[in-house]
């Protein structure tokens, strides 16, 4: 018989799992979750209890789940099970975790899939979900460290920079492949609060054409800082071309909402002096 915590645990389990399934699913796994033996000893495998051992496919997301919740109720929480072991049902479960993780890596996890084992505090392999928390916390920290030692705003980092041990460009870069798949919907560890984050220290997200407007812009300010304006003149030949040519798009209709905003902010005259 099942303890009174055992059951709480599991209903709140079968509660949320049921959400992720449509009717016809939901009432097979239920049946599945129904005949769930809770044994005594919590080192006991299913032949040490009397239940058959049976092969399930990796593939079969149910059956793996209901394997997994009931070796965690068997072993504390712990389902640190081994691909080489003796025991099918150990077996069977190791081959099941390999290739949810699998599936992660090939941006094959359904969000419902991925959902049920956030549920189930799923341990991902070093590399991926917790440990991207741990790394990017770290590389923004050490972001910030270069803003400061380069006394900018923004956060365009050249590929080649390195900071003691951090690749800060390339981690830069790869941010920004993360975000398309955001952005897209497919899965990635780039969470909505974490581009958050990373836009108010002044990400750039575009391509090299973006990252180049930036980086005039970036001038400019520093131009406005310490003139009050941001009238360039054409003696400066560089950003005054840009200036003008910034004109010249939004007169034409081809600037950005998002660009005629932070050039608004700089007091930009749209018609040049005469």
């Amino acid at each position: 018989m099942a303890s009174p915590k055992e059951e709480v645990r599991f209903s709140s389990i079968l509660v949320v799992l049921l959400l992720h399934r449509t009717t016809q699913k939901a009432t097979a796994w239920h049946e599945h979750i129904q005949a769930v033996h809770f044994p005594t000893d919590p080192n006991a495998t299913m032949s040490d209890t009397g239940e058959e051992e049976e092969y399930y496919s990796p593939s079969d997301f149910e059956m793996g789940v209901t394997a997994y919740i009931k070796w965690s109720l068997r072993h504390d929480g712990k389902v640190d099970v081994d691909l080489t072991s003796e025991c099918l049902e150990e077996r069977c479960l190791a081959e099941w975790k390999k290739w949810q993780v699998e599936r992660r890596k090939n941006d094959d996890l359904s969000e419902d899939d991925r959902a049920v084992l956030d549920f189930l505090k799923f341990k991902w392999p070093i590399g991926q979900s917790e440990s991207f928390s741990v790394a990017f916390d770290h590389n923004f920290a050490v972001l910030s460290q270069w803003q400061n030692s380069e006394g900018v705003e923004h956060a365009m980092v050249p590929r080649s920079t390195t900071v003691g041990n951090c690749s800060l460009g390339e981690w830069i870069d790869n941010l920004r492949a993360l975000k398309k798949k955001l952005d897209t919907g497919k899965n990635t560890y780039l969470t909505h609060a974490h581009v958050h984050r990373l836009d108010e220290v002044g990400m750039v997200w575009g391509g090299v054409n973006d990252v180049k407007w930036q980086s005039k812009y970036e001038l400019l300010k520093i131009f406005f800082g310490k003139e009050g304006h941001s009238d360039v003149p054409q003696s400066n030949k560089e950003l005054g071309c840009w200036v003008n040519n910034q004109r010249k798009q939004y007169i034409n209709g081809r600037l950005s909402p998002e660009k005629v905003g932070k050039l608004g902010k700089l007091k930009f005259r749209w018609v040049a002096r005469v």
